[in-house]
């Protein structure tokens, strides 16, 4: 061995920066764990994406940082799709139990409807119910499936307590607009068009929500069947939006 080779064997490594990239996409997957939780899942693209990039300095031995990519891409990765799996069963969990009641709702079947609505005049407002929903199937045509809640996008949560955009309420018309969390809002499918129900119910005391009172009630019993809490106070329909001819 030549004296050059032995002074370039025993001289250490060339430094190698840590990658910020990695860095980066590691902190990111953590931070944006939470917005993943409450529906957003696809935030968690992005770390994906942060650690793709930055593989290829990584990989070619100008940064290192492998263990931290591979790690960002890993919590990402889990992390979007453990909240997906999870707003969807909650989704398919008041979607089963709630079209049974959207069933009664458009059959008028007032012994069904009793079990649902909180004690009081059940009649009148029945009556009241009645007229928005023959409203609702002249305008759309006959129900249709299940209920949905909820977006792929938005998650279940968002999606239940916010009203949806653009629509306008059905004749005849409650008092004032639902608040976030005033009502619990489900997508009905008709023949023509997708009717929204706001269905408004008893407030949790400590919150002030209608919505989330429903969702904590909505717990197999013994025999696996869901119980139908007496919890709605009212229901309203929303339809898309006309768009406005012209002027």
């Amino acid at each position: 061995m030549s004296p050059e080779d032995r002074e370039a064997y025993a001289a250490p490594p060339a430094y190698r920066p840590m990658s910020a990239g990695a860095i980066t996409a590691l902190v990111l997957s953590i931070v944006l764990l939470l917005p993943a939780l409450f529906g957003i899942w696809w935030v968690e693209i992005a770390p994906i994406l942060i650690a793709a990039l930055c593989w290829g300095g990584i990989s070619g031995g100008r940064r290192r940082g492998a263990g931290l990519a591979i790690a960002a891409s890993i919590v990402a990765l889990l992390g979007g799709l453990a909240a997906l799996a999870g707003h969807r069963m909650l989704a398919d969990k008041v979607e089963t139990a709630l079209t049974p009641f959207a069933e009664a709702l458009v059959a008028d079947d007032r012994a069904t409807l009793s079990k649902w609505a909180t004690e009081g005049d059940l009649d009148t407002r029945a009556d009241l119910w009645k007229r928005r929903m023959s409203a609702a199937k002249e305008e759309a045509g006959a129900f249709r499936h299940r209920v949905a809640v909820g977006s792929a996008w938005t998650g279940t949560f968002f999606g239940m307590i916010f009203a949806p955009g653009d629509v306008e309420e059905i004749e005849p018309k409650g008092e004032k607009w639902p608040g976030p969390g005033e009502a619990l809002w489900i997508r009905a499918p008709f023949e023509r068009e997708d009717i929204w129900l706001a269905i408004e119910g008893r407030k949790d005391p400590k919150s002030k929500a209608a919505s989330m009172t429903l969702v904590q009630e909505l717990d197999p019993d013994s025999d696996g069947h869901l119980p139908a809490p007496h919890w709605v106070v009212d229901v309203r329909l929303f339809r898309p939006r006309k768009a406005s001819g012209p002027k």
